[in-house]
């Protein structure tokens, strides 16, 4: 069965998951290892590369494309290790090229072999290939792989709400719930810098299985506070978190709507109450684009078909009362 749910992440930074040790060999290791002191070559012109792909457009491009072509070069010339598939991998995540993440990071995971080579990196970002491609059994899979190589608990937050998201995808609604208060927990108590972006997420995620279960009084609690914890839905926005597919981000955007509008006066919710009904409507039109089976589309059309009308009382309430719609600023895209 196929399924169209959200998979929230940290988009990771190329250059921040080298493959390789940074540690660079002694004059005496490469001259008794000239294939590894070859390796150690090509693998710091990618991380060269990778760290000029961090511009925009078309620097990054070029740089990814340098990187690309300078490893198969490598490959077909011999020059071969786990630990340049990663690197190449790397690449391929950031080109977008998820089947090819796949293709290069799976006999890593199964047959890891290179001792500077980080396999809870590679987990992640199989988890993330997976998860673009909605192909989120292997995306859970990797995220529980992922979680038993990882010791920070700054690093377990991250990736048990992963997992959380998952879980939803695959419809397996109350492991979500208590894997996302795990992930709130972890990130609450973290000290890390990411700790408040990840407690932010985990409460938004949480919002969101609890509509999809049958609790909107409970998905509106946690909504309200993930508002405290991100104004505006800031986190949500940002280019570090992703969606596959992309329209997920309007369920969450409505919740954040909703929230906002319930903590209103009645005479001043119509333009939140508005909000929220279109982003569901948004999520209904692409949810509804050939091709698509999405497990949550029947819910999302009655939840804006109740926001419509709950606006237009909203709307009419105003007009008695002759009160201005007013100018709080709404969730962005």
């Amino acid at each position: 069965m196929s399924c169209r749910a959200a998979f929230l992440v940290f988009f990771m930074t190329i250059g921040d998951a080298a493959a390789l040790a940074d540690t660079p060999m002694t004059v005496w290791q490469r001259a008794a290892d000239p294939k590894g002191a070859t390796v150690e070559r090509v693998h710091n012109a990618v991380e060269e590369y990778l760290a000029r792909s961090s511009v925009k457009f078309p620097v990054r491009e070029l740089a990814l494309e340098d990187a690309r072509s300078l490893l198969e070069a490598a490959f077909a010339r011999g020059i071969d290790s786990q630990g340049l598939h990663y690197d190449l991998a790397q690449v391929y995540f950031a080109q977008k090229r998820y089947s090819l993440v796949l293709r290069e990071l799976t006999p890593i995971a199964s047959a890891p072999r290179d001792p500077s080579i980080s396999l809870a990196q590679v987990w992640d970002l199989l988890g993330m290939a997976y998860a673009h491609l909605e192909m989120h059994q292997e995306e859970r899979d990797a995220h529980r792989e992922h979680l038993k190589v990882l010791r920070r608990d700054a690093s377990r937050a991250v990736a048990t709400m992963n997992l959380a998201e998952s879980e939803m995808a695959l419809g397996h609604l109350d492991e979500s719930i208590a894997l996302y208060r795990e992930a709130f927990r972890l990130a609450s108590e973290s000290q890390s810098m990411s700790g408040g972006d990840a407690a932010a997420l985990s409460t938004w995620g949480l919002a969101v299985v609890l509509d999809r279960s049958g609790d909107p009084g409970a998905a509106l609690v946690e909504a309200t506070r993930a508002n405290t914890l991100d104004p505006s839905a800031q986190i949500l926005t940002k280019d570090s978190v992703f969606f596959a597919p992309a329209y997920e981000r309007n369920w969450y955007l409505a919740l954040s709507a909703e929230a906002t509008a319930r903590s209103l006066p009645e005479t001043s919710r119509e333009r939140y109450l508005v909000t929220a009904a279109a982003y569901f409507r948004d999520y209904v039109n692409k949810a509804s684009e050939k091709g698509r089976t999405d497990r949550w589309i029947e819910l999302a059309k009655k939840r804006a078909e109740r926001l419509e009308k709950q606006a237009e009382q909203a709307k009419k309430l105003r007009l008695r009362k002759q009160t201005p719609k007013g100018i709080e600023r709404l969730p962005v895209r």
